[in-house]
Parts: C-alpha cells; structure tokens; sequence
C-alpha cells in the first residue's frame, strides 16, 4: 500500500494517495512521509502542515528528518514563520538527526520567510556547505532586495554550479538589474558554465526595453544554438520579449517554428499581436487555438478582454469573441 501511495503522491495524483492513505489499517512512517512529501511537492502546502500536525497527534509516530524537510519546505512556499520555528524546535528537542538536507530546508525556511539574519547565523554555524545552502541564501537576499549581500556571498563560492547561477540571474532579474544579469549570464559562459532553459527563460523577461534589444537578440541566438529554444518557457519568453521591444513578426516567427503549442505558447502570440493593435490577428489566432482544441485558460481570457476594454475595437470584436468561445471548433482549420 505504501507502493501505491509513493506512486501517487509523485505523480501529483493526491486525490487517489489520500483516498489509499486513509484504506492503510495501520500506516506507518513510510505512509505519512509519502503524503506530507506529495502534498509539499505539488503544492498543497495547507493539506501538507495539516497532516504533520494530525502525524504528531497519533502515538508511537515521530516525524523524521524526511518529514521535517518536506514540511519545512511547505512553510517556506507559505511564508509561515510560526510554524517552521515551531518544527525547528522540536527537531532540536526531540534529537531528530539533522543531516544537511535538514539543516538546508531550515535556512531555506527562515531565508524565504524573511529571517535573513538569524538564516545567515546558522548558514555561518554550517560545517559542510552545498550548493543549495549557498542558493537559499543567495535567493533570500535577492527575494528582499539585499542585492550586494547576495552577490558577496556568491563571490565567496570557489566554483558556483548551474542552480547557483541560476539564482543569481533571476534574483538580479527580480530587482530590475537587467544589465547586470546579462553580463553575470556572459561571465558564467568564459568560466565554461553554459546557460541552461532556466538561465534563458529568468533573464528574457527583463528584456524589454529597446536598449537591450541586441541582449534580446543574443539570448535567442543562444537559445537555438543549445537547442533549448522549443522549451514552453524559453520559447514564451522569446515570444514575449521581441512583442515588447516591437518585433512582432520576429515574435510570430519563434510561434511559428515552436513544435509543442502549449496554451501558454498561444497565449503568449495573442497577447503580443493584442497589445499591438492588431486584435484581427489576435482573435484569428484564438479561433485558430480553439480548432486545435486547446482550452484557453484565464491568462488568455485576461490578455483579450484587457484590450477590448481599453480599445475601441471593444464594440465591434467582443461579440465576435463570445461567438468563437460558443461555436464548436473545427479541427480542419488552418494557420
């Protein structure tokens, strides 16, 4: 039963490992572990703390380093303070062993809910550092705008991997350092480290303004070369930053050469044709997504009714839109 569980809870299927759960006639540790694992994961972190708390109810069960990290992580996505503390407690009162992936989702925890100094006191505590201890806290300090501090620490680092990297560009991304992101993104590529999907598609929605067009271009170029451009997130990315700097045929020709059309690749086109003007195109494109029967989700139905609410094509198309939206698609359409 446990099997099944596991099975489940990592296929994100937690309907069916909850309903299994709660058959088992006596579960043990290796049970909750599965779903409190599942429930963080796949981020149901309220059904996640929930379930540790019903764990340390039940006698004879006592959580261990695995259930530890799985709920630390669950407070970190949350922002609940209250109750990482409280784990981090007993963690030390009841002697759990506390390896470095323990140790990692603790400062991960007070780090990402904003207890930078005390996450960097016991980060300083640490006898053995990876590279996920460096990028917790690289990702606070960028998360709270405590740039230089970030990059400080990153400096520190004798050979940051890929993920460190990673966390540089985004957090500098995140601040609004675009130029500084690219020139760290050149950096990691003469110390031999090459960009990877993540690195393209965390540093392409800083590239919107027309100065680091030539930047826009560059990443895309790189993107080919890596052969990582039919990635759904750096696919979109492209898409979305040569709408922004005003190359919509460059933005029309990435969609066009993009294998997997993805409701996010689709609503990325509309969009861009959509804040350009040109709401034809948009809602040709939306018609055409609907014979391909993909299901628009709500960011498609925002990035449409933004614009018809601001343009005067608002009388004229919006009828047209409620009419496509209505009508049953047909397959045989072409682009």
């Amino acid at each position: 039963m446990n099997g099944l569980i596991t099975s489940y809870s990592k296929s994100g299927d937690m309907v069916l490992a909850k309903s299994v759960f709660h058959e088992i006639p006596e579960r043990d540790v290796v049970s909750w572990n599965s779903m409190i694992s599942g429930y963080s994961q796949y981020g149901f972190y309220k059904e996640c703390k929930g379930l540790f708390r019903e764990m340390l109810n039940f006698e004879g069960f006592r959580p261990d380093g695995v259930t530890v990290v799985s709920v630390l992580q669950a407070c970190a996505q949350s922002n609940d303070l209250i109750l990482g503390m409280e784990i981090h407690r007993y963690v030390i009162e009841n002697k759990i062993e506390v390896d470095i992936s323990v140790f990692n989702s603790i400062i991960a925890m007070y780090s990402k809910c904003g207890s930078l100094d005390y996450a960097r006191e016991l980060f300083e505590e640490m006898g053995e550092r990876d590279e996920v201890t460096y990028g917790a806290m690289i990702s606070g300090y960028m998360t709270y705008g405590f740039v230089e501090k970030a990059i400080d620490l990153f400096r520190e680092m004798e050979k940051p991997c890929l993920s460190t990297w990673n966390a540089m560009v985004s957090g500098l991304v995140q601040n609004n350092l675009y130029e500084r992101a690219l020139e760290l993104v050149r950096e990691m590529q003469l110390l031999g480290d090459q960009p990877n999907a993540v690195t393209l598609s965390s540093i392409l929605p800083g590239i919107s303004d027309f100065a680091f067009a030539k930047g826009g271009k560059e990443v895309h170029a790189f993107a080919i070369k890596s052969d990582c451009n039919q990635n759904i997130f750096v696919a979109t990315g492209v898409i979305d930053t040569y709408a922004k700097l005003g190359f919509i045929q460059s933005a029309r020709r990435v969609f066009d050469h993009t294998k997997d059309r993805s409701v996010i690749i689709w609503t990325a086109i509309i969009s861009a044709y959509a804040n350009h003007g040109d709401a034809k195109a948009a809602l040709n494109l939306f018609s055409v997504m609907l014979s391909h029967c993909i299901k628009p989700d709500s960011v498609t139905f925002t990035a449409f009714m933004k614009y018809f609410g601001e343009s005067s094509a608002s009388g004229s198309l919006a009828p047209d839109l409620l009419y496509i939206v209505a009508a049953p698609p047909h397959p045989s359409q072409q682009l």
